[in-house]
């Protein structure tokens, strides 16, 4: 999907009060949350952080690693730093970053509670912290996909289930699970996480959902991915696994959100 920058946003994001700067460099280091959903969110920030520094520096966890490539892939002044997880965080990482010159930018609940006052949507005060209008969380978008696999994962569901069916993402491990009496009766459903078409790269899905009858899903890196790309497929966000009081508009396409199990 078509995502044409926006204009008039800051040619400096991050001058904020989170932002540690050494005057004598151009280079920015962000400190974001790690989910995937996060660099999703956060896709259009780091676009921007780059435009605008020499080289920006961005935390990212192990564990993502093929589906941040797509995001961020095509970005040739962005330097990524795996971790295992945020507990890798302190401050001497922070520290011994710093002193190889890096403006410091701590986003979100890397920086205190404030930030969480800057608007009503934790994804929108992410921006706003580093002095950017929220909408460049959209109209920054990017991301490269591969339509040789996504074409081949859809043909393998096709021949599993048939052309006529509903695609579920939830999380039993978690014990986020989405009952049957929940999708339509009778038809094929596609678990994201079956080993038939299993993968790394969770932009690999996109022709599967767009092409699902119903998407049905939680507060998760899938449904910001299927909101991000606009995906056709009627969309479902069963919201009482992690929060019921979840606000319609955290979403920026059609989203139907179920509060209570059905």
């Amino acid at each position: 999907m078509d995502r044409t920058p926006g204009a008039g946003h800051p040619k400096r994001p991050g001058t904020n009060e989170n932002k540690q700067t050494n005057k004598q460099t151009n280079k920015l280091c962000i400190v974001p949350h790690l989910g995937l959903g996060d660099m999703i969110i956060l896709n259009g920030l780091v676009r921007d952080a780059c435009e605008a520094h020499d080289e920006v520096l961005l935390f990212v966890k192990k564990a993502y690693i093929s589906s941040i490539r797509s995001l961020f892939g095509d970005v040739t002044n962005l330097r990524l730093k795996f971790v295992a997880e945020a507990h890798e965080f302190t401050a001497e990482l922070f520290r011994s970053t710093a002193a190889l010159g890096y403006d410091m930018m701590f986003l979100g609940q890397h920086s205190g509670t404030r930030w969480r006052a800057l608007d009503p949507l934790w994804s929108r005060a992410l921006y706003r912290q580093a002095g950017l209008d929220p909408a460049r969380m959209y109209t920054g978008f990017r991301v490269a996909r591969h339509p040789d696999r996504e074409a081949a994962m859809l043909e393998a569901v096709r021949r599993a289930v048939g052309d006529v069916y509903v695609v579920v993402h939830d999380d039993a491990a978690r014990g986020f699970v989405i009952r049957t009496s929940s999708l339509p009766p009778g038809m094929p459903v596609v678990h994201v996480d079956d080993p038939r078409w299993r993968t790394a790269n969770i932009f690999d899905y996109a022709a599967v959902i767009d092409n699902a009858i119903q998407f049905h899903g939680f507060d998760s890196c899938f449904m910001l991915m299927a909101d991000f790309l606009g995906v056709k497929a009627r969309t479902f966000c069963h919201a009482y696994f992690k929060d019921p009081a979840l606000d319609q508009a955290f979403y920026r396409t059609n989203v139907t959100i179920i509060r209570e199990p059905i």
